[in-house]
């Protein structure tokens, strides 16, 4: 029979080290959930420590009233690892629910000052356990009342998390809190039943090392949203810019099966002059009342972006012109709209191109110059026109 001995506490009292330097360093301490999670850690980090010291302090004496001491310690430090994994889930649960939290936080408390009582009785009255005077460890009739105290912080883990489990959407962070308590009591069973197996300070730290490296993850992936984001987006309007204009019309444009494919270019009329009587705030202000038209009136278009100071672009699919030349007449109507009831020192008003994919066309420039040519043709018809590129 494989004997595990206190080398994996030290072991798993070494990665607590490494993840909480790491993570101390990476997580917002400002965020409840980050500096809660690096409390979790500390206190697996001296639960570790505390069983290393119990594993060993048998090696060197056998004198009862420093075994009684320290395996007092032990007790109440298995304890507080499970009671930081279930307040890290109030936390991650109760993020913007401070009473419900700050209860959960007390409650805690109170368990554990009660424990510390039992501990304190335990020294006259040996329910719990005691050393002998020769240093034989003997179990009392309570000694699995820290088990049960653990095990009821686990039991009400899987409570909360299974109440907001529909709460939870991000399907990858509901597997790993479900994997943290499993790992856990997985370690408390063996550590407990099978005799020479310190697994307990371990399973913690594998627990807490798949939650950080989801977290990384996941941080991670919000840190690349948001620059993917940044990197696609005007952010004067709000709207896609020309990397998402492209990125939307070269894929459409190389699948054959899309036919009605329609790029729309829309030029703000006089927005230069917008701009030298009334000021380029007001000129802001006149190319985001556009972009509010657009997002309004077209919200099936595949993208909506502005690629130009005063230039707009739209892609549309699967409808043909009859389909779409009524939308526009209803877009140029509702951008002269948006300024007439308000009043405002400026009319607002665009021209419009269109043109569709040819049946073999997959150069995007190619679309996008007629498309442009249809728009010169509106230009000069006047304001509020709109022109359909035909060969």
């Amino acid at each position: 029979m494989v004997t595990w001995h206190y080398e994996t506490e030290i072991l798993a009292a070494i990665l607590f080290i490494v993840i909480f330097l790491d993570a101390h360093h990476r997580l917002n301490r400002g965020q409840r959930r980050d500096w809660v999670f690096l409390l979790t850690l500390l206190a697996g980090f001296l639960f570790c420590l505390v069983d290393i010291l119990d594993s060993i302090v048998v090696l060197w004496t056998s004198t009862p009233w420093i075994l009684f001491t320290i395996r007092t310690l032990y007790f109440f430090a298995s304890t507080i690892p499970a009671l930081m994994y279930f307040l890290y889930l109030c936390a991650i649960a109760y993020s913007e629910q401070d009473r419900k939290y700050n209860l959960w936080v007390l409650f805690g408390i109170v368990a554990s000052a009660s424990f510390i009582v039992a501990l304190v009785i335990n020294i006259g009255t040996h329910l719990m356990f005691y050393f002998k005077d020769d240093g034989t460890y003997v179990r009392g009739p309570l000694f699995y009342l820290s088990y049960i105290l653990s095990g009821l912080y686990f039991l009400l883990y899987v409570l909360l998390l299974l109440f907001n489990v529909r709460k939870i959407t991000d399907k990858r962070l509901l597997a790993v809190l479900c994997l943290i308590p499993a790992l856990a009591a997985i370690g408390l069973v063996v550590q407990t039943f099978v005799p020479g197996w310190l697994v307990l300070g371990p399973s913690y730290a594998l627990a807490l090392l798949i939650a950080y490296l989801f977290i990384q993850t996941q941080e991670a992936n919000q840190v690349y949203g948001r620059l993917s984001k940044d990197a696609s987006t005007d952010p004067l309007t709000g709207l896609g810019n020309r990397l998402a204009y492209e990125n939307v019309l070269v894929p459409v444009l190389e699948t054959p099966l899309v036919e009605n494919c329609a790029l729309i270019l829309l030029d703000v009329d006089g927005l230069k002059k917008i701009n030298d009587r009334y000021g380029h705030p007001k000129g802001d202000e006149a190319l985001q009342k556009v972009a509010t038209v657009l997002k309004e009136q077209i919200q099936d278009a595949k993208v909506i972006a502005r690629i130009g100071g005063d230039e707009f672009a739209l892609v549309v699919l699967d409808q043909d012109w009859a389909q779409l030349e009524p939308r526009i007449k209803a877009l140029l109507k509702a951008v002269k709209a948006e300024s007439a009831p308000n009043k405002k020192s400026y009319d607002l008003s665009f021209c419009v191109g269109v043109a569709y994919k040819q049946t073999d066309e997959r150069d995007v420039n190619t679309l996008y110059h007629q498309a442009d040519a249809a728009l010169y043709a509106a230009k000069h018809e006047g304001k509020s026109s709109y022109v359909l590129y035909q060969d």
